[in-house]
């Protein structure tokens, strides 16, 4: 094949949903260790230009993957561009550090940077769009999902389905991360506490007491986070 150079890799056919999105948990303090059997695998040839790198599809949970703009379907062997599959939005490259999986519905969220936020209704098997651009960071709670942003917090609100901002923060607040602090409040960047039910912030190190646990640096507490 011209232009083209053959690329052997191990092609697990059969992988566990825990597998495909154990990128939700971006850990920091603790190491996700993984053991599977491989079921086979195979050698295809790539086109030089479509060699990239490989993100397990969040729409699958066996059987694709994704690699710059294209799908790959490793039982045929055969790369589908992504926007034929799912529309123009998927024009672009994908970064798996923007997209995640809403624990408590399936959904799947894809941050396309300047544009827009794109959700998979795993229900529904459709695709809506949010208002959110520049997406960071994810935490998927009982009754809302919080988006960190390169300009504030976002909020959606599972009932009404409707986002707000949330301007109880500092104007264009960089956020990288948001980690479950207590049963009601998470903690912004390590440093702002925000209550999530009265929505009120409150600076870390403004809290008076010796019996506050700075529990982001507790490693038996399981936080969800997801980073850059």
């Amino acid at each position: 094949m011209k232009n083209s150079k053959k690329i052997s890799i191990i092609l697990i056919l059969l992988i566990s949903n825990f597998i495909l999105f154990a990128q939700d948990n971006c850990r920091t303090h603790d190491k996700l260790l993984i053991s599977f059997n491989i079921d086979s695998f195979k050698t295809f040839e790539f086109e030089q230009n479509k060699i990239d790198n490989y993100v397990l599809s969040p729409f699958y949970t066996q059987d694709k993957i994704w690699s710059g703009t294209y799908e790959i379907d490793l039982k045929l062997g055969k790369f589908t561009k992504l926007s034929e599959l799912y529309g123009n939005a998927f024009k672009k490259q994908i970064n798996q550090s923007t997209v995640w999986k809403d624990r408590f519905t399936g959904d799947i969220y894809v941050g396309f940077n300047h544009e827009m936020l794109l959700r998979y209704k795993k229900e529904k098997s459709s695709f809506d769009t949010l208002k959110i651009k520049n997406t960071l960071c994810f935490l998927d709670l009982k009754d809302k999902i919080l988006f960190g942003t390169h300009h504030g917090l976002y909020i959606l609100d599972r009932k009404k389905n409707k986002t707000i901002f949330e301007d109880k923060l500092p104007i264009d607040l960089l956020i990288t991360s948001i980690d479950n602090y207590n049963a009601d409040t998470v903690i912004i960047n390590n440093v702002f506490l925000y209550n999530t039910l009265n929505r009120t912030v409150q600076k870390k190190s403004n809290i008076q007491g010796s019996n506050v646990k700075d529990r982001s640096q507790d490693y038996s507490f399981q936080v969800r986070k997801s980073c850059q």
